[in-house]
């Protein structure tokens, strides 16, 4: 499994890598809103509020917020979007997909004057230990690489929406409706209105569209361009059958997505 593992990561850092260089950016108007779902009659198929699982904490620390790299190293990675949750969340976005990270801050007493530092692991773009300076509106900040000295300027962005609207009449299968878990934390869950979860435990997660038959499950997600992929499944009680890798059945409200 720890194969399978690094495997998917270096898919997933391959697939942020070509999208990096289209002209996509990245996700639509944070203006939009998603339409509600109704809720299926099959037991533990409550409806999830997606968007909460990468809630923002407005009140948080000073980085809290959606940002996009606007000058400066990295400046290749600028149809990227980079979350941070005001905590200690940091999220590495394109299109519908995104890639976990955390961030620190930090504050050192040189000596000479105190030093703030932030840290964070989020692969292309912001990759490392920075000092770091905001603009006076604090809509802007400028990295500063502590081992190259290399600067990055992010600018804060609107809300980022990663969520896709569903098909107008997605195929809905209502055994298929509800979050679903593995013995190794990866999950689904699947709404009543066709839209979907796919999570790589500690690595990354993607929304979709989708439309399941009972026996064929498709789903479509943005990156580049649209990406389709087709699944096949089996739903026997609580236990959920994909692509030859079982699921329990778990209550929606034990959904998550973490590092």
């Amino acid at each position: 499994m720890k194969k399978a593992i690094k495997i998917l990561s270096a898919l997933a850092a391959a697939a942020l890598m070509a999208a990096s260089f289209s002209g996509c950016d990245g996700g639509s108007s944070g203006s939009e809103t998603i339409p509600a779902v109704t809720e299926a009659s099959n037991p533990g198929s409550e409806s999830a509020d997606l968007h909460a699982l990468l809630q923002i904490n407005e009140k948080g620390n000073e980085f809290a917020g959606v940002w996009k790299i606007t000058g400066g190293t990295g400046s290749q990675f600028k149809n990227f979007a980079f979350m941070f949750d005001g905590n200690d969340r940091s999220f590495l976005m394109i299109g519908n997909m995104g890639y976990l990270g955390t961030y620190t801050l930090k504050t050192e007493d040189l000596g000479n004057g105190a030093q703030k530092t932030m840290t964070t692991h989020l692969v292309f773009g912001i990759d490392g230990t920075y000092t770091y300076k905001f603009d006076s509106d604090m809509q802007g900040v400028t990295l500063t690489d502590t081992e190259t000295g290399e600067e990055t300027e992010l600018t804060r962005t609107a809300a980022y929406e990663y969520i896709p609207f569903p098909d107008k009449e997605p195929v809905i299968d209502e055994e298929l409706v509800g979050a679903w878990k593995d013995e190794n934390g990866n999950s689904y869950y699947f709404d009543a209105g066709g839209v979907m979860l796919e999570y790589f435990s500690g690595l990354s997660f993607i929304f979709a569209k989708y439309s399941a038959t009972g026996e064929s499950l498709s789903y479509t997600y943005t990156m580049k361009d649209e990406i389709n992929n087709e699944s096949q499944y089996s739903v026997s009680g609580d236990v959920l059958t994909l692509d030859g890798i079982k699921y329990n059945r778990i209550p929606v409200d034990e959904l998550s997505i973490k590092d």
